[in-house]
Formats: structure tokens, sequence, C-alpha cells
């Protein structure tokens, strides 16, 4: 596991704090699945440490350095994959979705010819399309070496909200069977939910974007 600790308790995140790699058996180290509706595989746990003792050389890069790799991993392991995420979730839902659509017939007529249905999915199209382009170019300057923290910020806030309430129309469209266990949408739907809470939460992200707004300012709207 990765493990940040506080190792100057004045410098605290400006340089003191320091990142471990650790192994989970490590002797004093107790896991605690944290129930939570995401799966019936625990993704969470209560980490208790009890006279842990690390070796210097389980330092991950520089003592004190570790809020720095802390939040360069949140950033593209977490926030900008949250975007990806609801990519591949919506190309998924949206196939999916059309060709249920073509073929599900009520009435005397197949789902697609009706203007309920195929408003849903041209809104999940054009929710995909932004949050592909946002991440798109949230990965394309991260491998340029920039600073993407707003980019990932937005990466993520469109992935979840904007994933969460296109999957909610496509769990719409499918109706009943949408809510079966045998298909992936429920889950879909609550990683997706999740994910305006774990990584930040939604107001964290707009404290963030907001905070650019005024100090970095037309840069971040500028073509």
């Amino acid at each position: 596991m990765m493990l940040q600790a506080v190792t100057d308790e004045e410098k605290r995140q400006r340089g003191g704090i320091t990142m471990f790699l650790i192994d989970k058996d490590t002797p004093g180290i107790t896991l605690r699945p944290i129930p939570l509706w995401l799966s019936s595989t625990p993704h969470q746990f209560f980490v208790y440490l009890d006279n842990v003792r690390v070796p210097h050389q389980h330092v991950l890069g520089e003592v004190g350095g570790g809020f720095r790799l802390g939040q360069r991993w949140l950033v593209i392991h977490d926030r900008l994959s949250r975007g990806s995420l609801a990519c591949g979730i919506l190309s998924r839902g949206i196939s999916m979705a059309v060709e249920w659509a073509k073929n599900r017939v009520t009435f005397g007529q197949p789902l697609s010819q009706r203007q309920a249905i195929q408003w849903m999915l041209v809104d999940c199209y054009i929710d995909l399309k932004c949050i592909r382009a946002v991440s798109y170019e949230c990965a394309a300057r991260a491998d340029a070496g920039e600073d993407v923290r707003i980019l990932g910020a937005l990466s993520k806030l469109l992935g979840a909200n904007w994933g969460w309430r296109s999957v909610d129309k496509i769990l719409q469209i499918f109706g009943g069977l949408g809510e079966s266990l045998e298909m992936p949408i429920i889950y879909w739907y609550r990683i997706l939910r999740h994910g305006r809470i774990g990584g930040g939460t939604d107001e964290i992200q707009r404290m963030q974007i907001a905070r650019a707004l005024f100090t970095v300012g037309s840069p971040m709207w500028d073509a």
C-alpha cells in the first residue's frame, strides 16, 4: 500500500509529509473492510497501524516529498481516470441502448421511433463527446509535462456528473430489464455516482476550478 505519513509536524503538507510503500502484511497493520453499496467486494478499509516499523528503503521519492507525490497520483490516477471511466461506460452503454431501442417493440413500434428515447440517446451522446474531449486534452497536456490539476478536476467533475446522468437515461431506456443484476447498468450507475464523492467531492473540484478562474484568468478559457 501507499501510505502518506506526517514526518514533520511543523511543515506538514509543505515538506512534512512522506510517502511510504508498505506491504499490507507488515506486522502491526490491520485492515477492516468498510461495507459499501458499490459491490460485494470490499474497496475501502479502515487501516490500523500499531507500532509499525518501516525501513528507510521503503520511502517513495524523498523524505518530505510525499504530499506532492500524492497530489500527482490523485490528479492522474483518480481524477483524470474518472473521465476515461465514464467514456468507456457510456460508449458501451449507448451501444447497448441503441441496439435495444431498435429491437424492442411496444405498442406496435420500436422504441427507436419514439422521440423521448431518441432525445435521451442524443443527450447521452453529447455528454460522452464532451467528457472525452476534456479527458483527451487533460491526458495530452499531462503527457507534455504540464500542470493538469484543474483539467483533472474538470475531467472528474464531468465524468462523474454527466456520466452518471447519462447512465441514468440508459437505465430508463431499458426499463425493468436495466435493473436486473445480470445487466451491468446498475453497477455502472453506482460506480459513476461514487465518482462524485471518491477522490474529492464535487464541491472540492468546483473550489479548485473557481480559484483558478480568478488567479489564472483568460488562459483558462481562451482557445
